[in-house]
């Protein structure tokens, strides 16, 4: 009777098999599974890392005047810094100029007489055409005089709204001004010649020293 030998590695996967497991079991070359993980995550944070950082910190952003050299900086939290000083003068309240009138007929005064040493720079008008029969209505914008509208200086602006309801923004870049004791008047005509219109001026007052006295268009003191 012979007897077996290496008995005691019975039940053992043979040399080649039992190397396979063990590769098999370590994941990929000297690394397990877990290892490998972590390589991959540490990995894919490096990579992420400068982008975040630099998403978070932001950059300085420089602004140049090319004139005068002057610059400003605009700083991580959205803060403008400006490098030497700002002059800005705010129109006092008291020198704003509201006023909204209604106007009709061949013309009509749509403001009181610019006061006593003061002139009027108007720097937007708002034309609405409340009523009219037949339009379109034509507005001319006049300077007059309380007593006398339209009287002082004629056609400084003429403009063309087509019915009841049309309301139109008249823009006066380099101001339309008026000297001291005048008027902004409006002229209307229309088809119907019924046409109603209300008329809000917008501006500021200055000293009457800087109005000229040049005439024609938008520019001069009416």
């Amino acid at each position: 009777m012979r007897l077996r030998k290496n008995q005691i590695n019975e039940g053992q996967p043979s040399g080649d098999a039992g190397k396979r497991q063990g590769r098999e079991g370590r994941g990929l070359g000297p690394f397990s599974g877990a290892q490998l993980t972590i390589i991959v995550v540490t990995f894919a944070v490096l990579l992420l890392f400068p982008v975040a950082a630099w998403a978070t910190t932001g950059t300085t952003v420089f602004l140049t005047d090319h004139t005068t050299g002057k610059t400003a900086t605009v700083n991580s939290v959205g803060a403008l810094t400006v490098a030497g000083s700002v002059t800005a003068t705010p129109t006092p309240p008291s020198l704003t100029y509201n006023v909204v009138e209604s106007a009709s007929g061949a013309c009509s005064n749509v403001t009181p007489a610019v006061p006593a040493g003061e002139a009027l720079v108007v720097t937007s008008m708002t034309i609405w055409v409340t009523s009219v029969t037949t339009g379109p209505v034509v507005v001319d914008i006049d300077a007059g005089t309380t007593a006398s509208p339209c009287s002082a200086s004629n056609n400084l602006n003429n403009l063309s709204l087509p019915n009841s309801g049309s309301s139109v923004i008249v823009p006066f870049p380099s101001g339309l001004a008026f000297k001291t004791g005048h008027t902004v008047s409006a002229a209307l005509s229309s088809s119907s010649g019924d046409a109603h219109v209300e008329v809000s001026v917008h501006g500021y007052l200055v000293p009457s020293t800087q109005c000229h006295t040049s005439s024609g268009g938008p520019v001069g003191c009416h």
